[in-house]
């Protein structure tokens, strides 16, 4: 059916992560959300400082060095700590499976629990597309934070209010352009296989070693 071939074409991406994509462990969101965000780093960082220039009038160089910096370490460093975070109040309260039998419950599988999603197989179709739009937003306010403050100092001359609505209107635009992607990646599943060959062996570790260390911090059997 064509409304189960989202889902079930990102969640190509994570076949490489046997000891956290496994039937019985959840769905790992980080693994579909990262990839797309490092092949789009190049031109995010681009359109942001693009748009200062055209916006604000600063050098395009100091907006590119600016945005590079800042994009950088939200998407490296930022986006997997933020998912770890989420991961882990999930992992410590919240990760027992409660059912989809109301609607309370189908918003608590895909807000809470969005981070690791409980494997309801036949859900996913819908459960995949809903949780990446919520880490969306958990996302958008985390670079928002780590991006504004760098911004301002490599741009010292634009106003902290000019600074903080570059950062807050090219984040919206560049997230939007990231969802877009990921549902161009899940209409082809082509493209998410080559997508899931070049990065599985950087993403999977991650969140092995993210899983391993929450279990142990959290004391979880």
């Amino acid at each position: 059916m064509r409304r189960g071939r989202l889902a079930a074409t990102l969640l190509t991406l994570v076949c490489l992560m046997p000891a956290t994509a496994q039937a019985n462990a959840g769905i790992p969101m980080l693994a579909i959300y990262l990839p797309p965000a490092w092949l789009l780093l190049l031109p995010i960082i681009l359109i942001e400082a693009a748009h200062g220039t055209l916006r604000w009038g600063v050098p395009f160089r100091q907006a590119l060095k600016a945005q590079a910096f800042a994009n950088v370490l939200s998407t490296i460093v930022g986006v997997p700590l933020c998912w770890a975070l989420a991961a882990g109040v999930e992992l410590a309260c919240c990760g027992e499976a409660e059912g989809l039998g109301t609607g309370a419950q189908r918003v608590y599988a895909v807000t809470v629990q969005a981070p690791w999603l409980i494997p309801y197989e036949t859900n996913l179709w819908w459960m995949v597309p809903a949780a990446t739009v919520v880490l969306s937003i958990f996302f958008y306010g985390m670079s928002i934070l780590v991006e504004y403050p760098i911004v301002r100092r490599g741009v010292p001359g634009l106003a902290a209010s000019a600074a903080r609505q570059w950062v807050i209107r090219t984040n919206a635009i560049t997230y939007s352009l990231l969802l877009l992607f990921i549902t161009i990646i899940g209409e082809n599943e082509g493209l998410a296989r080559a997508i899931r060959d070049a990065f599985g062996g950087v993403t999977s570790p991650i969140i092995n070693a993210v899983f391993a260390a929450l279990i142990r911090l959290l004391g979880v059997k």
